[in-house]
């Protein structure tokens, strides 16, 4: 299983983005406060129910949220972005169109797959 200690850091991180306190997360998914400061301290690590309720609520992947990684030898599927700026870059170029990628990775210099230099 993943650290708990970075499980927590993520649930109080995801928590916080949203403005709720413990009780407010704890009301909407069914549980006590001190179930989710002890998830978020690392104390508790949570019972799967909790836990899936969790990454449901703010719509993450269950793996990411319980701080695993992909085992040596595993398929690497894909890669959890962990960072907001990383993040607001994936979400910006997501949000251009075809034109607009070529404009941008011109401006940094960048040529365009299966274009020339």
């Amino acid at each position: 299983m993943g650290d708990s200690k970075t499980s927590g850091r993520r649930v109080r991180e995801l928590r916080e983005a949203e403005g709720l306190v413990q009780e407010g997360l704890a009301a909407i998914i069914g549980v006590s406060r001190s179930t989710i400061a002890g998830i978020e301290t690392g104390g508790d690590r949570g019972g799967i129910v909790t836990m899936v309720a969790i990454a449901d609520h703010y719509k993450v992947p269950l793996d990411w949220l319980l701080g695993r990684k992909v085992p040596p030898g595993g398929p690497p599927v894909g890669q959890f972005v962990d960072s907001p700026d990383k993040l607001a870059w994936l979400q910006f170029w997501d949000s251009l169109d075809a034109a607009d990628r070529r404009a941008v990775l011109r401006m940094l210099r960048i040529p365009f797959p299966n274009e020339v230099a």
